[in-house]
């Protein structure tokens, strides 16, 4: 008799959209539907309203609980979510969820649900493993020993990193100066590449909005994206080499569309710079894509499921 397979309804809020999906205990995606995140006001309204037109009565019934990943402080005991990616307010979705499907609801920063997915793959190979995105900002999770650090707020605060060493003050989103995200995250970027520029006194003219621009130009030969380039790379360096440092991990995966679309221009660089310092570990590309964050929350809640840390 074939085994009936367990799955979880698990939501992702990003940056930009909003995933929905039935997820199997082996973290295969059964269906998923992405939608554009519209205004905090509205989120929960969108997330329920989607559940119970994509989802079959038999599909909502035997789904197990329901398991959420956002960016920022997650408090399964208030059921709530807090993130700038949402607004300034605080959004009830765990209690939404669980007051309308009568299911518990499990929360999970986003981050560290990629972390806990990547490490859930490599589990029989090791206990240490971190987790790296860089995409509109930067951001991580670790698992040591094999046991997620911070698994509500996002205590892997990696894209907040110092690495400053020239007289540069780059501000970053969360209000302080110099952060690795500030230099290098997708929306960091342009905005060093002119600071750089003006203090090398090589701007020519040169401005842009977005960094997969830099990058599109030093891939036709452009010298002086080729030159910014090496400098992130420099940057990304450190704060791969301050990782090693904290954690030691055996496995770093990394993930971001800032890395899936310049794969070559960011890794090369990086790991230039930290293998001065430190042996590397074995570094991979995550094969989950965008969907990285909807599995990892997901696999998560599986092996949380005995331990009942849901929201209220």
């Amino acid at each position: 008799m074939e085994k009936e397979s367990r799955n979880i309804i698990t939501i992702d809020i990003g940056g930009t959209n909003i995933r929905i999906g039935l997820i199997d205990s082996n973290g295969k995606i059964e269906k998923i539907t992405r939608l554009k995140k519209p205004h905090i006001g509205e989120i929960s309204e969108l997330i329920l309203s989607t559940i119970k037109t994509f989802f079959s009565k038999e599909e909502l019934k035997n789904a197990e609980l329901i398991a959420v990943a956002s960016a920022g402080k997650v408090d399964n005991e208030k059921g709530t979510l807090k993130s700038s990616s949402i607004g300034k307010g605080v959004l009830p979705l765990g209690k939404d969820l669980k007051e309308e499907f009568s299911k518990d609801v499990i929360l999970i920063n986003d981050a560290n649900a990629a972390a806990y997915g990547e490490f859930s793959k490599y589990r029989d190979r090791t206990n240490n493993l971190v987790y790296i995105t860089i995409s509109t900002g930067i951001g991580g999770g670790a698992v040591v020993d094999g046991r997620l650090l911070g698994a509500e707020i996002n205590a892997t605060e990696i894209g907040h990193i110092i690495v400053k060493e020239e007289d540069y003050h780059i501000l970053c989103n969360c209000g302080f100066e110099n952060h690795w995200e500030a230099f290098a995250s997708g929306k960091g970027i342009p905005k060093f590449f002119k600071e750089w520029a003006k203090k090398k006194g090589i701007n020519q003219g040169k401005s842009y909005t977005s960094a997969e621009d830099i990058f599109q130009a030093a891939k036709k030969g452009g010298s002086l994206e080729k030159r910014f380039l090496e400098k992130i790379g420099e940057y990304n360096g450190r704060g791969l080499s301050t990782i090693m440092a904290l954690y030691m991990p055996d496995i770093v995966v990394i993930g971001g569309s800032v890395v899936h679309h310049n794969q070559k221009e960011i890794l090369e660089p990086m790991i230039k710079n930290t293998e001065k310092h430190y042996k590397l570990p074995e570094i991979i590309i995550t094969e989950s894509g965008d969907d990285v964050c909807i599995i990892g929350a997901a696999m998560y809640a599986f092996d949380n499921l005995r331990e009942k840390k849901y929201a209220k």
